[in-house]
Order: C-alpha cells, then sequence, then structure tokens
C-alpha cells in the first residue's frame, strides 16, 4: 500500500518553482512514509485493542496479564492482512507489543519508529470493557 502512495509523496517535494533539491525532497518523502506507518500501526494496535476487550467480556477471560498469555492471545485473535502476514503480538517496525491491565482498561503500547519505549514517537491504544 505504502508503495502506492510513493507517487503523492515525491509530488509534495515539488514546490511552486519546480522541483526542490535532491536531500529535500528524499527528507519529505521518508517523513511521509514514516507518517503513513504510524497510520498503519495506529489502526494495527487498535485493532488488537479491541479484540481484547471482546475477549475480556467473555465467560472465562484469559489473564492477558502474562506476557506470555497476552502474546498468544493476540496471535489467536488478530489476523493482519489478506494473507496474515505478520505477527499481531509485535508493531509495525517489529517491536513487541506491550500490554497494561487496570481494572476494566487495557492499554496497548508500541515502540513507535525508533523501536524504543519511552520516547516521543512512541504509541498506544486505550479500551473499556464491561463484565
Amino acid at each position: 500500500m505504502i508503495e502506492r502512495l510513493l507517487p503523492i509523496a515525491l509530488a509534495s517535494g515539488i514546490s511552486y518553482k519546480g522541483y526542490e533539491n535532491k536531500d529535500v525532497i528524499t527528507d519529505k518523502l521518508k517523513g511521509f512514509v514514516t507518517s503513513i506507518e504510524s497510520v498503519v500501526n495506529s489502526q494495527r494496535i487498535g485493532m488488537v485493542a479491541h479484540a481484547l476487550e471482546l475477549a475480556m467480556i467473555d465467560e472465562n477471560p484469559p489473564k492477558i496479564e502474562d506476557p506470555k498469555i497476552f502474546k498468544e492471545t493476540v496471535r489467536k485473535l488478530v489476523k493482519i492482512g489478506k494473507k496474515n502476514i505478520g505477527d499481531p503480538a509485535k508493531d509495525y517496525w517489529g517491536t513487541e507489543l506491550r500490554m497494561r491491565l487496570e481494572k476494566n482498561t487495557i492499554i496497548i503500547y508500541s515502540a513507535g519508529p525508533d523501536q524504543k519505549f519511552g520516547t516521543k514517537d512512541d504509541q498506544h491504544a486505550i479500551t473499556e470493557f464491561v463484565r
């Protein structure tokens, strides 16, 4: 999908005076792709949060506080793409998702593009459930 958007990103590097220099276009292109990846990742962790929300309203909810059960549950409930390619227990950039359960609230954390938790590019999704 991202490949289809590259012509649009390239066009965004064109100024009213014509083409800007190559470095400016490359930087704009990288920024555009990073923005698209962040949106895709946000949707991905939102999907994980929603799947866990549905699992938690079951009569016998999984003990997702356990990291192993969390990963197994996510892998069981969430499929990515038409060909189910990718590990749903990881974010778009391949870093394992983290989860925190607070009463009836689930928070899913992604490390973001830099693959380091605790930085400004981290993302999270929050969902609440009622039993």
